[in-house]
């Protein structure tokens, strides 16, 4: 009896560290889908975007021949926002930057921290993170 009761104690206590385990290494919710031109997509986790920031910094001309004027879809952190005159609003996740105009009635929202998702279109080279159009965003989680 109290060999069968130490077992189910053993069971018990590797389905909790199991559980623990998996519940630790959760799925990070950032990412980039980029869609290609001809139709063809990539999703890109945090190392992969990583890769593409590196791109984007190194070789203009490689970074704008890969990714330039394709479609993405992307998950981030807003890391700040601040203000461009009438021009509207300068957004910077940990990896993107764009632009929402003035009348975009998400602005009041937006706080430092909060997880958004958004699509649009990747911009050429520029000075900075990668720019992107937005045509879209939503908010996932305020922070």
């Amino acid at each position: 009896m109290k060999i069968k009761i130490k077992k189910a104690l053993c069971v018990l206590f590797a389905i909790i560290l199991v559980c623990a385990g998996l519940s630790a290494c959760g799925k990070s919710p950032y990412y980039a889908k980029i869609t290609y031109s001809d139709g063809s997509s990539e999703t890109l986790d945090k190392k992969d975007i990583k890769e593409l920031r590196r791109l984007h910094s190194e070789n203009e001309y490689a970074y704008d021949e890969k990714y330039s004027r394709n479609k993405i879809e992307a998950v981030d952190r807003i890391e700040s926002i601040s203000g461009q005159g009438r021009s509207g609003a300068k957004i910077s996740t940990y990896s993107w930057t764009f632009f929402l105009d003035d009348d975009n009635p998400i602005i009041v929202d937006l706080r430092e921290g909060t997880l958004v998702k958004f699509y649009g279109e990747l911009a050429e080279k520029t000075t900075g993170l990668p720019l992107v159009f937005v045509d879209t965003i939503e908010i996932i989680e305020e922070k």
